[in-house]
């Protein structure tokens, strides 16, 4: 599909002429086509989509800025404990390949099952780690990207809007969200 033509739904996406259809995706209720303008739509109307659309990205966006802080942590946490994991068996190899030495004819199965077994979960830990953060700078890069795209086509259309969100997070319980939405066309 041409980027550019994706681009005209999501003007579609937030404002009141448009339906949707299965065979035909969004199409544009005046017309009865896809959407077929060249900057923007002179025929275009506000509906509480366009609200709730500002409000979801925003909230999204405002999510993952507190969430940073959090993930970094984390991040270091299991880094930390991979590295404190890691060294542990090494010093607990060392250890116990000097103890089978001096017992001679005694097994190495538990060395080596042991070391694997050690290893595994430092390796899961790293995982951990690097898999929290790398999922933390995807969704922000698709959030920014998300963001920017609203707000380039608000903008061809001279709104612009103002937003405050309180996020309340509580343990065990979904987070509480507060908006307040101002609108403001030129």
């Amino acid at each position: 599909m041409n980027p550019e033509k994706t681009n005209l739904t999501k003007h579609c996406e937030l404002f009141l002429n448009h339906n949707v259809s299965f065979n035909n995706g969004i199409f544009c209720i005046l017309t009865n086509e896809k959407p077929n303008f060249d900057k923007k739509c002179n025929k275009i109307k506000f509906s509480k989509n366009l609200k709730a659309k500002v409000i979801e990205i925003n909230i999204e966006f405002k999510k993952i800025k507190i969430e940073k802080k959090l993930v970094y942590i984390y991040f270091t946490v299991f880094l930390l404990l991979a590295i404190c994991v890691f060294l542990g068996t090494f010093f607990f190899y060392e250890y116990i390949s000097e103890v089978l030495k001096i017992n001679i004819g005694k097994s190495t199965v538990f060395l080596i099952g042991s070391t694997t077994v050690f290893i595994s979960i430092g390796i899961v830990l790293l995982s951990y780690a690097f898999g929290m953060l790398n999922r933390h700078l995807l969704d922000k890069k698709s959030n920014l990207k998300i963001k920017k795209e609203l707000d380039s086509i608000l903008e061809l259309y001279d709104i612009k809007y103002e937003i405050n969100i309180e996020i309340k997070d509580r343990i065990l319980k979904p987070s509480q969200v507060k908006t307040d939405l101002k609108i403001i066309k030129n």
